[in-house]
């Protein structure tokens, strides 16, 4: 299981009609992290409303400014 995988069918239809758009798809933002800073510096842990087995891949939001940058610039 994945928190993204069900993007998929959306992104091929994007493309399928614009293949000019770019989708980024990003699972979790690390930055959101921050929101449970005060349970992770207290207990060590930190809770997501998943199964444990989840897949939840994060990014940071500077990540997604660089990839769109990089794909405006063409550098892709």
């Amino acid at each position: 299981k994945s928190t993204v995988a069900y993007v998929a069918r959306m992104e091929e239809a994007f493309n399928a009609v614009a293949p000019n758009v770019l989708a980024l798809r990003p699972g979790y933002f690390m930055e959101n992290l921050l929101m449970q800073k005060e349970l992770i510096s207290k207990k060590g842990q930190f809770y997501f409303p998943f199964e444990e087995e989840h897949d939840i891949p994060f990014v940071a939001t500077n990540d997604i400014g660089n990839a769109a940058a990089s794909y405006i610039s063409n550098e892709n």
